[in-house]
């Protein structure tokens, strides 16, 4: 069997067993993906080996990633990767998978860094802590758009999510500048970073991208999402907000003197997060940034200086 013949099954088999899954989208161009992630090709590579005969080795494991996806399976888990902010991140079940979304946290994690670079001398190295980090996508990215020295801290209370954030890291050869920790939140973090210790003076950004569906809701979530993704990465508890009232509650004391806060958030979140964080006096400048869709998706705070 050549690729192209390979790739005309794949379609016949997404078009009868899959329209549930496609949802309108075109099973040439899905199954293209498929074929493209598992070979690890460039689009061009279809028509450029088309004629080619397949091996049966890709031929077995082509056709059981069609009859995964038909399943409902998201593409990424079956590929054991997704692309965030043009890095290639390694992703499988036991870890969120890194949503666009996501890519407007690290940018206002950048716009805040450099605000405080102009503050800073020269040779400043900024201190990082992201929370709930599962594939640590976030702090890569950032690293990547910094683009100079940092230091960053990750933790995730999952190990499954950690193995997939230390793998990452390695791949993109960031082991000397993120360091990553198992535990609960803020309790995660190792002595020689806690407040209590005077040699540490605070992060200068804390971000995070923290579970924020009602409980009530993930039934309700489309089967990829409610089915395989972890449910430790998505449920914020009867209101969604769990997580944000320990963070708005600790955070403070983890944060420099006009060091900077980010939180992703639900679309529908907004009202509420505002009217908890200026309830605490430690905040000010308490603002929200929308996504490309218009959505509001992300909170920033800043630690009060006097």
């Amino acid at each position: 069997m050549t690729f192209k013949e390979l790739l005309k099954q794949g379609v016949a088999d997404l078009t009868n067993n899959a329209q549930w899954v496609l949802d309108g989208d075109d099973p040439l161009k899905t199954a293209r993906q498929l074929l493209i992630g598992l070979l690890n090709w460039q689009p061009i590579d279809v028509w450029k080996h088309g004629e080619e005969e397949a091996n049966p080795d890709i031929i077995t494991k082509f056709k059981d990633s069609i009859l995964r996806y038909s399943c409902g399976e998201p593409m990424a888990y079956i590929l054991g990767h997704t692309w965030f902010y043009g890095l290639k991140i390694a992703v499988g079940k036991g870890v969120l998978i890194p949503r666009p979304d996501t890519e407007l946290l690290v940018s206002k994690g950048v716009e805040a860094l450099r605000l405080l670079a102009d503050k800073m001398a020269t040779l400043w190295i900024p201190n990082v802590l992201e929370l709930c980090t599962g594939s640590a996508c976030i702090s890569l990215a950032l690293r990547k758009l910094w683009g100079r020295p940092i230091r960053i801290i990750a933790t995730d209370l999952s190990s499954e999510a950690l193995m997939y954030a230390k793998r990452n890291i390695s791949i993109h050869d960031a082991d000397q500048e993120i360091d990553l920790y198992q535990g609960d939140l803020f309790a995660a973090l190792p002595n020689e970073v806690n407040p209590n210790d005077k040699m540490f003076s605070g992060f200068d950004l804390i971000l995070a991208n923290p579970p924020y569906i009602q409980s009530e809701i993930l039934k309700t979530l489309e089967k990829g999402v409610k089915d395989y993704e972890p449910r430790i990465a998505l449920d914020g508890g009867n209101d969604g907000l769990n997580i944000y009232r320990r963070i708005c509650s600790e955070s403070a004391l983890h944060l420099k003197p006009g060091g900077y806060l980010l939180l992703e958030h639900g679309y529908d979140q907004k009202i509420q997060l505002l009217e908890m964080f200026k309830k605490n006096r430690a905040f000010i400048n308490i603002t929200d940034e929308q996504d490309l869709s218009g959505r509001d998706r992300v909170l920033q705070a800043i630690k009060r200086d006097d």
